[in-house]
């Protein structure tokens, strides 16, 4: 797929599964990995000047990092919900 039009990093089998792109996730790290890790890239680029940065600047990042964040803890809850769901049918 091309950029902006859905996934570009996913495997035509992840695409048409992507619960498994979760399980893999989150079974390799947990969410506290996950926010400190992500923190990390955040901080330390945050270090450069303005003009190190590009495009992009402190408030950009700052504000994608907030959005990033919430957008894994939903996938969290939802791969929790899925694993969950799974354990009961079983």
């Amino acid at each position: 797929m091309e950029e902006g039009g859905g996934p570009i990093h996913l495997k035509r089998m992840e695409r048409d599964n992507p619960s498994a792109v979760l399980e893999g996730f989150f079974g390799t790290y947990t969410l506290g990995e996950c926010r400190e890790i992500f923190w990390d890239i955040v901080s330390r680029s945050l270090c450069c000047t303005d003009e190190e940065l590009g495009s992009h600047g402190r408030k950009e990042i700052l504000g994608y990092y907030e959005e990033a964040e919430r957008l894994i803890e939903a996938a969290f809850l939802l791969f929790k919900g899925q694993t969950t769901h799974r354990e009961m049918e079983e």
